[in-house]
Parts: structure tokens; sequence; C-alpha cells
């Protein structure tokens, strides 16, 4: 029998998953609820403790300059090794940010491989700008995500993919993803 999922977290108040300070909970509680999910296999915890052990050390160095870019590529640094080759995914409009990201990540001592979303030249149309039909190169998130599986690197970095491309990537890619960078396009049909 499945489970109705309530926003316990947010009607719950205590907190008690982080401070432990008021015993187990009997009700309203995912943990309680979900006790079977909640349980990690010791793989599982073990992948965990790796992300969390990255992490620390990120905020242990303090690393000076844009802090979420240090712990970006320090973190798939201690989390993948300096041997790891990191697939990078963008957005053609947002070719500069990845240019600064994929040289962060080569400082390193990491390589990248990039893939940009207008590859294949889809064709958008019937977009109108002032009611005058239109057509530009579509994105193709599918064909970016089958090329890095492809290549099989360890993960993705995502930057400057639209909201929507970026889920349709994840959907399809089988390496591990981190969404650095989302982008909102002001406007369709403009890089």
């Amino acid at each position: 029998m499945q489970k109705e999922h309530v926003n316990h977290c947010l009607t719950c108040r205590t907190k008690n998953c982080y401070h432990r300070k008021l015993g187990a909970k009997t009700s309203n509680c995912l943990e309680i609820d979900y006790a079977k999910e909640v349980r990690l296999e010791p793989s599982e915890a073990e992948l965990i403790n790796k992300a969390n052990s990255a992490t620390r050390k990120v905020f242990e160095r303090r690393t000076k300059g844009d802090f979420t870019l240090n712990w970006l590529k320090t973190f798939l640094r201690d989390f993948f090794g300096d041997q790891a080759t990191i697939g990078v995914a963008s957005c053609l409009g947002s070719i500069e940010t990845a240019r600064t990201v994929i040289e962060a990540i080569e400082s390193e001592g990491m390589k990248t491989t990039l893939v940009t979303c207008k590859l294949g030249g889809l064709t958008v149309k019937n977009i109108d700008k002032p009611g005058v039909p239109c057509e530009h190169p579509g994105c193709n998130p599918v064909a970016q995500a089958k090329i890095l599986n492809g290549l099989n690197v360890p993960v993705v970095v995502l930057v400057g993919l639209c909201i929507g491309h970026d889920m349709i990537f994840i959907k399809h890619c089988k390496s591990y993803v981190i969404p650095f960078i989302t982008k909102m396009p002001l406007t369709f049909g403009t890089l």
C-alpha cells in the first residue's frame, strides 16, 4: 500500500531530524513513515560519506575568489580524482560562462569535454516576434546527453541550460549530473 505524502517537514517545526534532542517522533514524520527508505545500504552510505568528505574539504581550505566555483572544482577533484574527464553541457548562449567553469576545472588538473545545445541544428518554427514568424536553431538536450554518455564521463556539470532542457538532459544522462547554473532566458529566440 502506497503511503500518502503530505509536507510533514513544513508542519513539524522541531527539526528533530537534525537536532535529535526530542527523541523519536511517532507520527507525521517521514523518518517514521518511510523507515525502510531512510535505511541505507553500505554502498549508499559510503557514497554519501564520500560527498560529505569532499564538501568538508572545500570548507576547510577557505579558498579565495568565487566560492561557488571553487567549491565545484575542488569537489570534483576530491570526489572524482584529478585524472577524471568532466563533462560540461552548456547552452551556446552561455559559452563564456562555460569557458570560465572549464578553465577553473582544468586548473585543478582535470580534463573537460564540452557539448553545447544547438548541435544538430534542430529548427524551432512559428515563434512570433511582433507577429512575424521566425525560425532559428533549437536546442537538443537529448543529443547532448547521448554524446556525453558515449564518452563515459563520470559526471556532467550543467552550465546555462534552460529550465526544462536541464530536466530532459538529466533524464537521459547516465552519469552523475551537477546542475551548476540554470539559464532563464528573457526572451525566446535570443542567444
